[in-house]
């Protein structure tokens, strides 16, 4: 009788018993180098901590290198996303893995 209490027991508990719900992961769609850059240029402070200068100062270089030295962009890269993946990679020493993942992962087939 005791082995019958603890079966019907163990089964009632196992009925009542609800699955542990996880954490369900929220699909947010990854921003393009451009609009990554776009939103730090918007940001005096994490535009300093990624390249090392103000947005006015990134701009003004933009222009200058564009203007005077031919900096260009391809199909693929912007003249302003190359020259922000230049001085993230070297201000705050990024690995080629790194800018791999921020750049051209939500790029597509290139």
């Amino acid at each position: 009788m005791v082995t019958v209490a603890i079966g019907a027991g163990f089964a009632f508990v196992h009925m009542l018993h609800v699955p542990p719900q996880g954490n369900h992961v929220i699909q947010v769609p990854e921003l393009t180098g451009r609009q990554w850059v776009e939103k730090l240029l918007s940001d005096a402070g994490r535009c300093y901590d990624n390249y090392r200068m103000r947005p006015e100062n990134l701009v003004r270089l933009h222009s200058i290198l564009r203007d005077s030295y031919g900096l260009t962009g391809s199909r693929e890269l912007e003249s302003i996303e190359a020259l922000a993946m230049f001085l993230w990679a070297c201000g705050i020493n990024q690995c080629q893995r790194q800018m791999h993942e921020r750049f051209w992962e939500g790029a597509g087939d290139m």
